[in-house]
């Protein structure tokens, strides 16, 4: 019984952490992964995606109006970018960096992608730019 559960683990599952800085201060960045558990993501079934079992891991963080929250889940969407991350802005000062991962507890991490401040002088030289053009 042991060696099924063994090679469930190493075939099928895969174990993400699970937690939103909104309610849980310790998800964020730098994140305390000794005090929240990892969850099992081949029991979280998605009914709207075939029934389908998470493949991956994800981190999302999400800045909106100077905020930023930090939310961390199994994940079931193959990225098509060719990348592991990429971030996204929108109006009203909105700004999203997507990460998925595949592997254990993955999804722990800091990104090694472009720093918010980055990002921010980045549209704020390009965006004029932009427009200029229109």
């Amino acid at each position: 019984m042991v060696n099924k559960l063994k090679i469930k683990h190493i075939g099928l599952a895969i174990f993400c952490y699970d937690c939103n800085s909104r309610t849980d201060p310790r998800c964020g960045d730098p994140f305390d992964n000794f005090s929240i558990a990892q969850v099992d993501c081949s029991q979280k079934i998605m009914p709207h995606l075939n029934n389908s079992t998470a493949n991956k891991c994800r981190k999302i963080t999400q800045k909106v109006d100077g905020t930023v929250r930090v939310h961390r889940s199994c994940g079931w969407i193959d990225d098509h970018y060719g990348t592991n991350c990429y971030m996204r802005s929108g109006t009203y000062h909105v700004l999203v960096e997507y990460c998925a991962c595949e592997g254990d507890a993955c999804n722990a991490g800091v990104t090694v992608t472009p720093s918010w401040t980055a990002a921010a002088v980045a549209s704020a030289v390009l965006l004029p730019v932009l427009i200029a053009a229109l």
